[in-house]
């Protein structure tokens, strides 16, 4: 049968490609050679012509599926023009017949169903539908903007093509000698900008005769060869200003460029940046890299003493090949004159000229005087300073900062308003604290717009006015779609109410109601998904501070770091068909943020009480059987109270958009039932506290994901996605086991070829009658690979490898699982393909896993790739397995 397939793919694909190929010659393949130095990525980036994209290394679909949808069009613009031209004659030679011909055009043109006989009569319905709406302002407004969105739609088939032109098709990449030639030229541009100042690039084209299925097509393969020759590097670096301050700044403080390194153009650059940020954190508010002139100098002499015999004869001058000096030259502002303008006058053009365009040289500006303003969107910026408000803090008034407030809003707390404003006065001009205070605004969510300005009082000083306009106090927003878990769609309902300022303290109450259906796979039974319904409510107050005794909370230093302190009470119900349980909440924790990739938490309480009201009788029969052989984890489903206390840590500048290496990186340490260390041994009388059952744990993770791009081209799609996962839990004093939620389960969306919750733990081979039952551990390693990469527009593929699995502490209940040396020898392995469409606002994802090591079979018969059959995926003893889900599994 696979073969049978094969040969009618191929067919068809043969006679797709040979039915539309062009007579000219295409643009087969470029290839490199010669660079050594320079990665052939990089210059790869270059080509100014690409060629078509090829499946099995020779056919080219997309461009025949572009070629065969553009001929259709031109065949549709001839007859089209052809029924014109036609029926121009036939009216003419008989005007009485005018509606009968113009009727009979319209027929045929419509059947022929060119772009603008659409466009036509698309206009003519709509111009009709607007005339006979005039008088009904709302109809007409919804009639415009639907024919607005059609016009705009056939527009652009006109102008781009069909949507299998645009969106799957390419046009045939026909050799073009002068895009050939223009690579050649930048690639040698850039070895210039690498350093290899005396580096060529030539090229090769040489035709040939490609057969594709009865067809042949002439094409033509271009090789470019690099001759980089010996890089310039650096002798010695200069930097040239007539400021003392600057020039000890830059001597002072360490260069990103070294004596001996090749020249590039990108360090020199690099440097010139490192200049201005420098100068701009030393108070030279108006510097700019554009007063920065880089100087290189190739020719090079130097000294060299002759010898004859053995004494010296004399000292000569010697020319140093690939040398080269590079200066840094500082230039001042140009000097402004003004003495024509009074200096006295408020708000004159003076107030438009800087103190550095006065002076003609560079000035160190210290911050004059802050004001932050409060107003509406309706006032204008005011312009005078002077009116009423007050100053805080008024204890250190060389310090102060004054509020004005102009809204009828309920007024801002000025005492943690000044903790997020970090400029100061009579303080030297910094652009990290300057960009930071806008950042710590922006992160208090209270404000739509922020402006910071500035005013020089012509003394070195600046005034600074921090304008602000309120959020709306009130604000909700509701949110109905649909989820996939477990390959079961269900939808969610969820809504949220936010009250802004609430106790005039900048805080938030955020109120959220989820109401959600997901599917989630049997705690019982294999194969079977059931519906589970979650209920939940959650209230929290989010205050900008870290809420904790004392006044280390306002200091700038703990501010700088956006801190915040979040309250959270919360209830919520969840139904399965085993079981339903209730869990009420009651959190504090702490955030805080290290502009811009990382984040910090630490929750010191989070007090959780669960009450299983209701436990299916197969379910409770489930836990005495485990009893019975040891397994405790009955205890995991009493009614129970769970406190804990957590910290993590996470660094994270992964963007999927942007085409670098990006990383991201979260441990996590949970230490559970500290809290009762504060109760009497007695008190806490057979392992219940106030009837309920407690637990003492402790539990640390790690996660680890690393994402590498296949290519230094920008809107490259293909890169490797990696993610590590290990952890470990464990009981600890009168405790015997974890709390469920706590416990590590493996398979589904990170082991694919396994159900959900189903591997593990370790080797174990569980009985027919517990085959299908969840399966916990205490420890857990994951690793999991992905080549991403994209097919056409927003289909999107993978190929990937997982790998993982679960382990117990203690071989009890589970006859294998627990942790040992050999561990390696109980990881299952995972492959398989998957497809993702990727709409930018979401991304749907369809992955197909199979199993290639199965630890749950004996020793020396885990190999279970061989049992796969594709006549029958989806049955037999390695089955494949759909996983369908929103967004990327990492």
């Amino acid at each position: 049968m696979k073969k049978y397939l094969c040969v009618i793919f191929n067919v068809c694909l043969l006679s797709g490609c040979a039915s539309f190929l062009p007579s000219d010659y295409i643009l087969y393949k470029q290839s490199i050679k010669g660079n050594k130095n320079i990665s052939t990525e990089e210059l790869e980036a270059l080509y100014r012509q690409k060629v078509n994209r090829k499946l099995f290394y020779k056919f080219m679909p997309y461009a025949s599926i572009y070629e065969s949808s553009r001929r259709r069009v031109e065949k549709q613009r001839l007859k089209d023009s052809t029924l014109l031209a036609e029926y121009a004659q036939k009216i003419e030679k008989n005007p009485e017949k005018i509606k009968e011909l113009q009727t009979e055009l319209n027929e045929k043109r419509k059947k022929n169903a060119y772009i603008d006989y659409r466009l036509e009569s698309m206009r003519a319905y709509y111009d009709k539908l607007l005339q006979e709406s005039l008088k009904d302002e709302k109809k007409y407004n919804k009639i415009k903007k639907k024919r607005d969105k059609k016009i705009a739609k056939l527009e652009l088939e006109k102008e781009k093509g069909t949507f299998r032109m645009r969106a799957i098709g390419e046009p045939f990449s026909i050799y073009n000698p002068e895009n050939i030639e223009k690579t050649r030229k930048e690639m040698q541009e850039y070895l210039y900008i690498k350093g290899f100042f005396a580096g060529k690039v030539s090229y090769k084209a040489d035709s040939a005769v490609v057969k594709l299925g009865k067809s042949a097509v002439k094409t033509i393969n271009v090789t470019y060869f690099v001759q980089e020759g010996e890089p310039h590097r650096i002798d010695s670096i200069y930097y040239v200003t007539d400021n003392e301050i600057i020039d000890s700044l830059i001597r002072y403080s360490p260069s990103k460029l070294k004596v001996g390194q090749i020249l590039e153009r990108d360090k020199a650059l690099q440097e010139r940046e490192r200049i201005e940020k420098l100068l701009l954190e030393n108070g030279f508010y108006r510097f700019d890299k554009q007063y920065i002139v880089v100087q290189v100098d190739t020719s090079i002499t130097k000294k060299e003493e002759v010898f004859t015999g053995e004494t010296m004869d004399s000292e000569i001058l010697v020319k140093k090949k690939n040398l080269a000096h590079i200066r840094f030259i500082i230039n001042n502002p140009q000097k402004r004159d003004t003495s024509f303008i009074q200096q006295n006058t408020v708000g004159n053009a003076l107030s438009q000229i800087y103190l550095d365009e006065i002076l003609g040289r560079h000035i160190q500006y210290k911050i004059n005087k802050v004001y932050f303003i409060v107003k509406d969107e309706t006032v204008l910026n005011p312009k005078d300073t002077s009116q009423k408000g007050y100053f805080f803090p008024t204890k250190e008034p060389d310090k102060a900062i004054k509020f004005i407030h102009l809204t009828p809003q309920k007024e801002y707390s000025p005492k943690i308003l000044y903790t997020k404003v970090l400029l100061r006065p009579n303080t030297p001009y910094r652009k990290s604290i300057f960009d930071q205070t806008g950042h710590n605004l922006s992160n208090l969510n209270l404000f739509k717009f922020r402006s910071l300005q500035t005013r020089d009082d012509k003394r070195g000083g600046l005034d600074i006015a921090i304008l602000a306009t309120p959020n709306d106090k009130f604000e909700m927003v509701n949110e109905i779609g649909g989820s996939i878990a477990q390959n079961v769609p269900g939808p969610f309902f969820n809504t949220s109410l936010k009250i802004r300022n609430l106790w005039s303290g900048c805080e938030i109450l955020e109120n959220n109601f989820l109401f959600s259906i997901d599917g989630q796979a049997s705690f019982i039974n294999l194969g079977e998904v059931y519906r589970t319904t979650q209920i939940s409510f959650n209230s929290t107050c989010i205050t900008p501070l870290l809420f904790i005794p004392g006044k280390i909370k306002y200091k700038p230093a703990i501010n700088a770091l956006a801190p915040t302190t979040r309250f959270n009470v919360g209830v919520s119900f969840v139904r399965r068909p085993e079981y339903g349980r209730r869990n009420y909440r009651l959190a504090l924790t702490y955030n805080w943020h290290k502009f811009p990739f990382k984040n910090f938490g630490f929750s010191p309480v989070d007090l959780n009480v669960i009450n299983t009201y209701r436990k299916d009788e197969r379910f409770t029969k489930l836990l005495e059987d485990f009893r019975l052989q040891g397994n405790n984890l009955e205890l995991s489903f009493r009614n129970a109270l769970i406190t804990s206390s957590h910290f993590y840590y996470e660094y994270n500048n992964i963007n999927h958009r942007i085409n670098t290496s990006q990383y991201y990186w979260r441990p996590t340490i949970e230490l559970g039932g500290t809290l009762l260390n504060f109760f009497n041994q007695e008190f806490l009388e057979k392992n219940k506290l106030f009837g309920l059952e407690y637990f003492k744990f402790w539990r640390v993770s790690t996660e680890f994901r690393y994402y590498q791009p296949l290519s230094a081209q920008k809107n490259s799609h293909s890169k490797i996605a990696s993610r590590l996962f290990l952890g470990i839990g464990s009981p600890y004093g009168s405790s015997e086991v974890l709390p469920y939620e706590k416990f590590f389960f493996s398979g589904g969306n990170t082991m694919r070829g396994w159900i959900q919750r189903r591997l593990g733990p370790g080797a174990y081979s569980p009985p027919d009658s517990l085959i299908n039952v969840e399966k916990q551990g205490n420890i857990i390693l994951e690793a999991n690979v992905e080549w991403r990469f994209r097919v056409w527009s927003f289909f999107h593929s993978v190929l990937f490898v997982d790998l993982g699995n679960i382990w117990t502490l203690q071989d009890v209940g589970f006859a294998g699982g627990k942790f040992s040396r050999d561990f390696y020898r109980e990881l299952g392995v995972a492959t398989g393909t998957g497809l993702r469409m990727d709409f930018t606002f979401l991304l749907i994802r369809i992955d197909l896993g199979l199993r290639v090591f199965d630890p749950a079979r004996p020793a020396g018969t885990r190999f279970v790739m061989n049992e796969v059959r594709l006549r029958n995926l989806f049955g037999g003893s390695n089955f494949a397995l759909i996983n369908v889900g929103i967004g990327y599994p990492f």
